[in-house]
């Protein structure tokens, strides 16, 4: 049976709070305001969404004032955390500095060349400090340098991992519950372990929403999922949202969520290997649909040579990241007796050399004067439209109402 919009708005509560909690901390930077009408302006947001919840208003007046309550939150959000610090990664720190120590004392003990070893520490936990600066701007210049920062993509392995180690559990009840804080333990551990960047704590919170729903069987809904990630930011430390590190990423959620589907579909193919080819190809074009535009609009370059590199590289980064993820869980004999540290040495050197091939064969950078910020809205609000709203109810472009019956 198809869907009203109505209903699709009860499936995905987070995403209108999420966007009205957004709207009203951009017009809160926008507009600032004394202080002292802060906590007038929460109060009375907060009455305002209790009384129209137990209000006999209609539902369009409803959704009206809910809007405008959230908004007034919003707007009291950023006027009180501009000046929020990271309290909660400082008190865990002294627990979190001896793992991270003990996993790069391990790396520097099987990787020695230096090169190499500020490499792996950049991809396995985020400590890009001493990375080679050529490099950086290489990996920049195809647009592939998401693959060294810690993103959803070192979750998702972390998680393979550890979701093949519990299914050896014995199947009770009880047993899930330790499942579920074991998982969401382990991660948020190395959430900490790689600095707690934006890209990697939005992977965190939507890794942990998915298994609490998955713990209660409740019914997924992915669009909500990732905008409860976004809630949960705008609650907590909504200055995330600036950085281009949790720009990137969610975009590139978003893009392999709503379009990488739909492209793997349009082309039927049997053949396994062939099959593997083409879904790479459609996760690379899906996600530089939503990503290029931040790109652009911070670099203002395009490299020709993006696709063909996110194609190769990505595969190939897959398998050091499960190389580098082995070296720390392996026992030290164990790494000594199959020499993984050199193995893996050889494997990143063959990469970077691929990365230098591209990079050399690849035209010029096709330079772009300042995108105005309001084109950049403007894209999303179209991509949005169309992968979302005209997907999911089949309306015309350019019908924004509908006759109810």
């Amino acid at each position: 049976m198809e869907k009203t919009n109505l209903h699709w708005k009860s499936e995905h509560p987070s995403i209108f709070i999420s966007l009205c909690l957004l709207v009203g901390i951009c017009i809160g930077n926008t507009l600032p305001v004394s202080q002292q009408y802060i906590l007038f302006m929460i109060s009375f947001s907060w009455v305002l969404l209790v009384i129209i919840q137990q209000s006999s208003f209609s539902l369009v007046t409803k959704s009206l004032y809910s809007k405008i309550g959230l908004l007034l939150w919003g707007y009291c959000i950023a006027h009180l955390q501009l000046n929020m610090g990271n309290t909660f990664i400082e008190i865990t720190e002294n627990f979190i500095q001896p793992i991270r120590n003990t996993i790069i004392e391990k790396i520097n003990i099987f990787i020695p060349n230096t090169y190499h070893n500020h490499f792996a520490k950049a991809l396995l936990i985020g400590e890009r400090t001493n990375i080679d600066t050529a490099t950086m701007e290489i990996y920049a210049a195809l647009g592939i340098i998401h693959i060294i920062a810690i993103s959803g993509m070192h979750v998702e392995m972390i998680s393979q991992y550890l979701l093949k180690l519990t299914n050896w559990w014995p199947k009770y009840r009880w047993l899930y519950g330790i499942e579920l804080m074991f998982l969401m333990g382990t991660i948020c551990v190395y959430t900490l372990i790689a600095h707690a960047s934006p890209s990697i704590v939005r992977a965190c919170i939507f890794f942990c929403l998915f298994q609490i729903g998955n713990y209660f069987h409740l019914h997924k809904y992915m669009l909500n999922s990732i905008a409860s990630g976004l809630l949960i930011i705008l609650l907590f430390n909504h200055q995330t949202i600036y950085h281009i590190g949790w720009q990137l990423s969610y975009a590139a959620v978003i893009g392999i969520h709503l379009v990488h589907p739909r492209i793997q579909a349009s082309i039927p193919i049997e053949n396994p290997m062939i099959q593997s080819i083409w879904t790479n190809f459609s996760i690379t074009i899906a996600s530089q649909l939503t990503t290029l535009p931040l790109l652009l609009y911070y670099f203002g370059n395009l490299s020709a040579g993006f696709i063909l590199g996110n194609m190769i590289m990505i595969p190939i980064c897959n398998l050091l990241l499960q190389g580098l993820i082995l070296l720390v869980l392996f026992p030290v004999s164990l790494c000594k007796i199959l020499h993984w540290g050199q193995i893996i040495e050889i494997f990143m050197q063959k990469m970077n050399q691929i990365v230098h091939y591209i990079f050399t064969i690849s035209p010029q950078p096709i330079h772009f004067s300042m995108i105005p910020i309001h084109y950049l809205l403007v894209y999303y609000l179209i991509f949005l439209y169309l992968s979302v709203w005209k997907k999911r109810f089949n309306q015309p472009l350019f019908r924004f109402s509908t006759k109810t019956a």
